[in-house]
């Protein structure tokens, strides 16, 4: 799996196969693995989660874009839902 997260040359053919996914999801694969402005969406899409499991998404990949707004969003959309 080269060393799994240290990933080089022909990794997104592994990880494809060793995560089952489409085609189209190299790219979600390399956001996965380095994630970006809008990595967010990204890694919500590759997990499938829902809309209250971005605070769960942001806590985990410590994403630091916008997310304390993002928390503070999320939170008050599921305190009045």
């Amino acid at each position: 799996m080269l060393e799994f997260f240290k990933l080089k040359h022909d990794s997104e053919v592994i990880v494809l196969e060793f995560f089952k996914l489409e085609h189209d999801s190299v790219v979600i694969v390399r956001e996965f693995f380095k994630l970006k402005h809008d990595s967010v969406v990204i890694v919500r899409e590759f997990f499938k989660l829902k809309h209250d499991s971005v605070i769960i998404v942001l806590e985990f990949f410590k994403l630091e874009h916008d997310s304390v707004a993002f928390e503070t969003k999320v939170m008050s959309y599921e305190l009045h839902s």
